[in-house]
């Protein structure tokens, strides 16, 4: 008789022993099995894959002269604006051009700020909250928290990283949440995994992980 059949014949509710199944090794919980728990630092090419692709090709308007390193000029051409995880949201570069154009009024900008101050710097994402992801000339990556109101380089936090080296950041994180666990072992996996991309880069981050242990 199956286990249904005894449940349903239990008319005076009368506690029932269930017959004991022995269930084949490879499927009994064992408490002590360790989860795969490991978080990796993804190639450029894991990279490009997990980007969602556009079925149009935006490239960058000739109005814009920001001198852009390749990499990101190949990637972000070529994808759809996507939230790699929670706070790195990357933009395609027709939605990344819409938000320079729009944040190119100097009303945004803390007093004093020229116009070729501002052509110094491009917005290249999101966190989701209002707070911008943006970098200068020479690459440098900075974050924005629009809780310091005006914008100009004070007010911008500088992460010490490139475009790459932010990617890398992301798709950690992406992992990171992934998991469900987040135990101290995860945490000292992740810290350790963060400092390969830089060693301040955990000092340096913008938003309060909890990753201390």
């Amino acid at each position: 008789m199956s286990y249904l059949e005894i449940l349903c014949n239990n008319t005076d509710n009368k506690r029932i022993n269930l017959p004991k199944v022995d269930y084949p090794p490879d499927i009994r919980y064992n408490v002590n099995m360790k989860k795969d728990s490991s978080f990796e630092i993804k190639t450029i090419e894991q990279i490009r894959i997990a980007l969602p692709c556009s079925n149009n090709k935006y490239g960058i308007p000739k109005s814009v002269s920001f001198a852009f390193q390749k990499l990101y000029k190949d990637i972000v051409t070529s994808i759809l604006t996507t939230e790699i995880s929670a706070d790195y949201i990357l933009y395609g570069m027709q939605k990344a051009y819409q938000e320079n154009k729009e944040f190119s009024d100097i009303s945004y900008w803390a007093q004093g700020t020229s116009d070729n101050n501002i052509s110094e710097w491009w917005i290249f994402g999101a966190d989701g909250q209002g707070d911008l992801w943006l970098f200068d000339t020479k690459g440098k990556v900075f974050f924005y928290d629009h809780d310091k109101e005006c914008m100009c380089e004070e007010n911008f936090k500088c992460m010490d990283i490139d475009f790459l080296q932010w990617l890398r950041l992301a798709f950690l994180f992406r992992q990171y949440e992934e998991s469900d666990r987040h135990t101290n072992e995860d945490k000292v996996e992740l810290k350790n995994e963060l400092s390969k991309i830089n060693g301040n880069l955990i000092d340096n981050l913008p938003f309060d992980y909890e990753l201390c242990i």
